[in-house]
């Protein structure tokens, strides 16, 4: 077979213990047996990725094969393969390989078998479909004990595979290399924990995002199985929610097999105490959570908002919100009535009076001893606390079984164990949050020093305190009179009072 052309398909699954054999030995020994034969090689197709059923990424290379065996663009009359696995590890798969090289009349040369195939003989056939079947039930066989393996370190609190977490690395035998934990990254984790107070604190996720860009902070750079260089691009306003509503900054590990990346936990998610130490408290973790899932959440518009009253002061005549914009002969900003300009009044004389009148109500004493009390709504608190005795009850049930029952008594608390202790966790941060500092939390401390305070609040966050106190049963709410221009800022706003 002299002159004969040949082409190696080359895979390997990623394989951090380095017992998979590298596309570059597959090629070596190919290549050694191609000279033995006298075959001349011809371009290879290489993949890095699993060829099982259960693989979630398509194989650039191996699609690419199968579209020049469909178009005759294949050019050769042989291909190689390493062994058979490294074709296809899914049935349907390798039979359609097997097929269009029958079609093409070209035959599959198995390096490890030292042997090559002709599709087109019945034997030959019959053996490379038998070695498909072999693959796929290999690639099942792992993938059950992969999920056996998953589920096992989840219930342990332990972290999986993949890379840590922003906010924290991995922790290995110096001796072994094994994976033993993780722990709070001394540079990752002060970010995380400012994210968290800012978010708490009212920033947007946007100017949280700018900010850390202006300040050369960036994400967490990796290389690939491939050896290309990831990450170290500027946080996004997604990137950064992501990491405000993981769990694993609270020390929980989220076990969840049918989560797509990025969504929303289904059903079956089974959260458990991890092994870790939390970057963050739960309270503020909570806190955190309601302000970024909340229904009424509107991040685009709070995103875009340049003018501290726009849509807070109201318009007198119709009740509708106040406008910011810039006259007509564009001399200076006012604010008008969004609805049918029945009042307009000067931008910067509003923000003044308006400002100067809340700090005055915010460094009251009394008011701010109002804004800062722990509200508490007893029936819902003896409810809750009810519930937590509840929960610790069934709990402390279940460790009874344990301790006098057998194998049966230790899978009950496997499987009810991790649901009675996120429902408890859940009830705890209920119960802190009704207790904690409300109307004001997290936004800005009254007193006499709010002055101060104010001036290094940032835009997003004075909207959200103005959202607060510029309401009936508070300062008033910000209504603007109809009337001149030029009329004094005092006979242009009514404070509505309940």
């Amino acid at each position: 077979m002299s002159g004969t052309v040949a082409r190696e398909y080359l895979r390997v699954s990623f394989d951090a213990s380095g017992r998979e054999r590298s596309p570059e030995e597959q090629h070596a020994d190919n290549q050694r047996a191609a000279e033995r034969h006298g075959w001349k090689l011809g371009p290879a197709y290489r993949d890095i990725g699993s060829a099982s059923r259960y693989a979630r990424k398509t194989r650039e290379e191996y699609t690419r094969l199968i579209s020049d065996l469909e178009s005759g663009r294949f050019n050769a009359s042989i291909l190689i393969l390493w062994e058979a696995s490294r074709g296809s590890r899914r049935l349907s798969e390798w039979v359609r390989l097997i097929e269009l090289c029958e079609e093409r009349g070209i035959k599959i040369f198995v390096t490890s078998d030292h042997k090559l195939y002709d599709p087109a003989d019945p034997r030959d056939r019959r053996i490379l479909q038998e070695d498909g079947i072999d693959s796929e039930w290999e690639a099942a066989k792992i993938s059950k004990r992969t999920r056996r393996a998953a589920q096992a370190r989840a219930r342990e609190g332990r972290p999986g595979p993949g890379h840590a977490p922003y906010g924290y690395r991995r922790v290995y035998d110096p001796a072994t290399g094994r994976l033993v934990g993780q722990e709070p990254d001394p540079v990752e984790a002060p970010i995380v924990r400012e994210i968290y107070q800012r978010l708490k604190a009212g920033h947007s996720l946007r100017s949280i995002a700018r900010d850390l860009t202006a300040r050369g902070i960036y994400t967490r750079t990796w290389t690939t199985a491939k050896g290309k260089v990831r990450g170290g691009q500027p946080f996004t306003e997604a990137t950064l929610r992501t990491i405000a509503l993981n769990r694993a900054n609270i020390g929980e590990r989220v076990h969840d097999p049918g989560r797509k990346k990025n969504s929303y936990l289904t059903d079956a998610a089974v959260i458990t105490p991890a092994a870790w130490p939390p970057i963050i408290d739960r309270a503020t973790w909570s806190a955190v959570y309601r302000i970024l899932t909340a229904p009424e959440r509107r991040t685009s518009r709070s995103a875009r908002a340049r003018h501290w009253l726009a849509r807070i002061a109201v318009c007198d005549e119709c009740d509708g919100p106040m406008a910011a914009r810039k006259r007509h002969d564009m001399t200076e900003w006012i604010y008008v009535c969004h609805n049918a300009t029945h009042s307009a009044v000067l931008y910067d004389e509003l923000n003044s009076y308006a400002e100067a009148v809340l700090l005055g109500y915010l460094s009251r004493e009394d008011v701010a001893q109002q804004l800062t009390a722990e509200p508490v709504d007893v029936d819902e608190l003896g409810a809750i606390e009810a519930e937590i005795a509840r929960i610790e009850a069934d709990i402390d049930a279940l460790a009874d079984k344990l301790l006098t029952g057998g194998a049966a008594a230790r899978r009950l608390v496997d499987r009810a164990l991790p649901k009675l202790e996120a429902e408890l966790a859940a009830a705890k941060a209920r119960k802190e949050e009704l207790t904690a500092p409300s109307r004001l939390r997290g936004l800005i401390e009254p007193g006499k020093d709010v002055k101060r305070r104010w001036k290094a609040t940032p835009l997003e966050v004075r909207r959200e305190i103005a959202k607060v106190v510029f309401v009936p049963d508070l300062l008033g709410e910000l209504r603007i009179v109809k009337g001149p221009l030029r009329d004094p800022i005092t006979q242009r706003v009514a404070w509505r009072r309940s």
